[in-house]
């Protein structure tokens, strides 16, 4: 039979071990949350590129049509 005292340890460290297990779970979860707010993140950046370099585009093709219509 085990004494009060050894009992109490044990139950410290199974709660120790439900703490650690949720603060790792946490972590995953965290990292987890973080890559896919980054994935979203990317397309949009490269929308906004794309966009930026269409509209740089117009705007050199429309300055080229206006220069060899001044000359």
């Amino acid at each position: 039979m085990k004494s009060s005292g050894e009992f109490d340890s044990d139950g410290e460290n199974s709660t120790n071990r439900k703490r650690i297990a949720v603060l790792c779970l946490g972590i995953f979860v965290g990292v987890l949350l973080s890559s896919s707010m980054r994935a979203k993140k990317t397309p949009m950046a490269l929308q906004t590129i794309h966009t930026n370099v269409k509209s740089a585009y117009r705007a050199h093709k429309k300055a080229k049509q206006d220069y060899l219509k001044a000359y």
